[in-house]
């Protein structure tokens, strides 16, 4: 693992926690900017969906889950990104892709730890790797920041004060802007960032809150030497987090410790665009049923807008039992055992447009509005129990790590395509034993050797357990005169109803 302090925070003025990884061994170095889109590559350059999406972000303790997001334009054709005629969100969706890291800034950090090897069984709903960050919290003096190079601007604040009646509460408020190119001011990325956090401790039980709100605002105006295009599009984010975690410490009991945390996520993902459809399809429909169905006719070009809601919805709740056991001054043994539940869901509108002037042209196979609060919600329930021993072997040290989770992803069997539950059981261990050190050898400072095995497994997102249904518009008959009377169009409709993946595995 690599641990990111407060040295190296300062030193490369991140926009993002996402700028903070190029201090991780293998990443790339670049300039810290907010236009394109940042997310958690570890063990690897580039930017393949799949390490990102089972990469597992933890802030103060709360995973910032993205299996809700439904931020696509259609779940039937051409992947979720576009429709394959010219519809397209490009860089601005981050659905089965993983956390967009831009929503959490990166002023009130105090440290990210980032494991790249095999975690602890208590992480789990990953493939690539675990990203911890931790923000400051209790009594810290006054900070502010202001950053400006040619293509950003940045302001921050932030104060922790130690309340007279105990506890304390830390602040911080962050504004950001940034540019992909500064000739392009009206292609532009805006955020606002602000978090709030209390802590406290009641007799044997600490207590933790902490609330956190983003909005991030990428847009595209129209410019008066482009007027031709007749084209704009806005993208925004924004949401917030409220988590609670804690300890509790009893005295002779029969637990050392017990550990809870509990935490709700909630945003809003907009997808506004008005473009000018220049060569519609001369014929179109808007049917739900299958068959020959009488069409309508759209011979000319028109101006046409779509908007995509996607609200998605995280909840979170996880209990631990902690139990030292003292075997000598030197050797010890750490049982952990656990409980964590997750619920993922979507309230948005989804896709909705005029249908008399729908946003595409040239193709067979049609876009339908849908609605993502529709579409069922996914719980997972996990359960743990790893052991951490350090023995000492005469002048050599032995430490071990060794658990297994069990996780059940539970569906709705009928939209799933027939799926009713994923069952994953992960063991993992990691070992090291140090054989040499400076008091038993004059020649190395030290000599280990290290392994581990493990199995992880990322569960499949919203997105991909419901697909929506795929419509297939032909043209059967098309009769145009001026007379009103006589003109008549025909559409034969096919639909595939199953398009979900019956073969689809975590």
């Amino acid at each position: 693992k690599s641990l990111i302090d407060q040295d190296a925070i300062r030193h490369i003025q991140p926009k993002s926690i996402g700028d903070m990884l190029q201090l991780v061994p293998g990443n790339l170095i670049e300039n810290p900017n907010l236009n394109s889109l940042s997310q958690a590559h570890i063990r690897e350059i580039g930017t393949e969906a799949n390490n990102a999406l089972g990469t597992l972000v933890i802030v103060d303790g709360t995973p910032l889950s993205n299996d809700g997001n439904m931020e696509v334009i259609s779940t039937a054709r051409y992947g979720a990104k576009a429709d394959g005629n010219g519809l397209t969100l490009g860089e601005n969706t981050t659905a089965a892709r993983g956390t967009d890291l831009r929503t959490v800034s990166a002023g009130n950090v105090e440290s990210m730890e980032v494991i790249r090897g095999i975690p602890s069984v208590e992480y789990g709903n990953l493939t690539s790797g675990v990203v911890i960050v931790n923000t400051k919290s209790g009594h810290t003096p006054w900070e502010a920041k202001v950053s400006a190079d040619p293509n950003s601007k940045l302001a921050f604040v932030g104060k922790g004060f130690q309340l007279r009646q105990g506890g304390a509460v830390n602040f911080s408020v962050d504004w950001a802007q940034s540019w992909a190119d500064t000739r392009l001011h009206y292609r532009g990325f805006d955020r606002v960032t602000a978090s709030l956090g209390y802590s406290n401790k009641f007799g044997p039980v600490t207590f933790n809150v902490r609330g956190a709100f983003y909005t991030n605002i990428n847009n595209t105006k129209r410019d008066a030497q482009m007027t031709e295009t007749y084209s704009e599009w806005k993208n925004t984010n924004t949401g917030g987090r409220l988590a609670v975690n804690g300890r509790y410490t009893g005295d002779r009991s029969f637990i050392t410790s017990l550990d809870y945390k509990l935490s709700a996520q909630m945003n809003r993902q907009r997808d506004w665009k008005s473009t000018w459809v220049s060569n519609p399809d001369g014929v179109i429909t808007d049917t739900r049923e299958q068959g020959l169905q009488e069409a309508r006719f759209k011979r000319y070009g028109y101006q046409s807008e779509y908007t995509i809601e996607s609200i998605p919805v995280n909840l979170y709740a996880q209990v631990v039992a902690n139990k030292h056991i003292q075997m000598s001054d030197r050797n010890f043994t750490s049982l952990k055992l656990g409980a964590e539940y997750t619920y993922d869901g979507n309230s948005g509108d989804g896709m909705t447009y005029d249908t008399e002037n729908p946003p595409q042209a040239q193709g067979t196979q049609t876009l339908r509005p849908r609605a993502y609060k529709d579409i069922p919600g996914i719980s997972a329930l996990s359960v743990f129990l790893s052991d951490r021993t350090s023995l000492h072997l005469g002048t050599m040290k032995a430490q071990v790590e060794a658990g297994v989770r069990l996780s059940n992803l539970f569906l709705d069997k009928e939209k799933s395509g027939g799926n009713s539950s994923y069952l994953v059981a992960e063991p993992r261990i990691n070992a090291s034993l140090s054989l040499l050190d400076r008091t038993n050898n004059q020649v190395l400072d030290v000599l280990t050797l290290t392994g581990g095995f493990g199995l992880s497994n990322k569960m499949p997102p919203l997105v991909h357990l419901y697909p929506d249904a795929a419509y297939f518009d032909n043209v059967a008959l098309a009769r145009w005169t001026d007379n009103e009377d006589d003109r008549l169009a025909l559409v034969q409709t096919t639909i595939v109803s199953q398009t979900q993946n019956a073969d689809l595995k975590p």
